[in-house]
């Protein structure tokens, strides 16, 4: 028996299943971009850390502000001297949240009102969403002023923006004198 040599037919076809294996491997390493429920919008999506100062009446008080804003829900954080938390707010549609350490949580359908109940500190958080983007809130009346624009019986002063965004803010109401300065967006 002569023996026939396949040595010459088995290079192409090993070359053609190398390719194909290397293709499909590839192809099933391959990483889609994740679904999405659509791109971040810095209108609805965005991170605040800034200092505030409060003055009402008498009484000043200052504190470290974090707001997280992710479309409709906020979580806002108020920190104290040194970093000691005074009140920690979860804001969603129709409900707000408080806790005040070492006092317990609360929860109201009015964040404003919670927070000034339980910790004397007078802020409009409903409309300080918008007014920390420098826009007025989009479902009330308002009025354009040199500095900025009048709403709810609030003058909003926009004292300096870096890269279209406010970093000094002053919010003004009667007695009351809110300053902020933000330290950075994200």
């Amino acid at each position: 028996m002569t023996g026939v040599n396949h040595q010459p037919l088995l290079q192409p076809m090993r070359r053609l299943f190398l390719t194909a294996l290397l293709s499909m491997v590839i192809t099933g390493c391959a990483v889609s971009p994740p679904e999405s429920g659509g791109i971040v919008d810095p209108e609805t999506n965005w991170r605040l850390l800034a200092r505030v100062g409060i003055r009402h009446g008498d009484a000043a008080e200052s504190f470290s502000l974090t707001w997280q804003q992710r479309r409709e829900a906020a979580d806002i954080r108020l920190n104290g001297t040194l970093g000691v938390s005074v009140a920690n707010i979860r804001v969603t549609p129709g409900i707000a949240s408080i806790e005040i350490p070492g006092r317990g949580s609360f929860q109201a359908d009015n964040a404003s009102q919670l927070l000034y109940e339980h910790t004397g500190v007078l802020m409009p958080l409903e409309l300080l969403s918008f007014w920390v983007r420098g826009n007025p809130a989009p479902t009330l009346p308002w009025q354009n002023t040199v500095s900025g624009f009048e709403q709810s019986g609030w003058q909003i002063k926009i004292d300096k923006l870096v890269d279209d965004l406010p970093m000094k803010l002053v919010f003004l109401k009667g007695d009351t004198s809110i300053k902020m300065a933000v330290r950075s967006w994200q």
